[in-house]
């Protein structure tokens, strides 16, 4: 007195199903009551994580959104958030997503990923993740033109070397504890003469 019908094809959300029985011989034909299948969409879960973490002013960094089910894996695309604002959607690639930058100006900045929902998969948003940028490390070396000098004139040179780019800005030469003005750098270098 029963027939079965097996389907996994029911999108996420609610559907109405009625089974009618035809009639046969001495029997007469019956409609069921109508019945709801409610179908949830299916949870899933997102990872963040950062290639270089801390990394230096002018670095490229690489991160990676990482989207997770118990059952398939999800398709669709990822939002980067950064310091608040969104990016544009990156597809994702056998459930992964990454975006790449080399513009974080030195500082702390939170990132969030956040995977937009998809046919049966519903919408996750990663834990927060804090990028920390440091400024360049710079090395200075400082030589003197004549050292021991004679009474007179002598000049110090200071060169600014970093192991990327080359530095700009000033710098600033103190004499017996007594700073100077700032002499701005010119390919690396400051001269101060006296």
């Amino acid at each position: 007195g029963q027939a079965t019908y097996t389907t996994s094809s029911l999108t996420p959300g609610q559907h109405t199903v009625v089974a009618s029985y035809t009639a046969s011989g001495e029997f007469g034909t019956s409609t069921s009551p109508a019945l709801t299948q409610t179908v949830d969409t299916i949870a899933t879960t997102m990872a963040l994580t950062s290639s270089l973490n801390p990394s230096a002013a002018g670095q490229a960094v690489t991160f990676t959104a990482t989207v997770t089910s118990a059952a398939g894996m999800p398709a669709g695309s990822v939002v980067f958030t950064i310091d608040g604002t969104a990016g544009a959607p990156v597809a994702l690639a056998g459930g992964h997503a990454t975006f790449n930058t080399s513009t974080l100006a030195p500082g702390q900045h939170t990132v969030v990923a956040s995977y937009t929902a998809s046919g049966e998969f519903d919408a996750s948003t990663s834990p927060t993740l804090t990028q920390t940028v440091d400024l360049i490390p710079t090395t200075t070396t400082l030589v003197s033109s004549s050292n021991p000098s004679p009474v007179g004139a002598v000049e110090f040179t200071a060169t600014v070397s970093s192991g990327t780019g080359q530095p700009g800005g000033g710098v600033v030469f103190n004499v017996d504890g007594v700073a100077q003005s700032p002499i701005t750098l010119a390919g690396g270098q400051a001269i101060f003469a006296t």
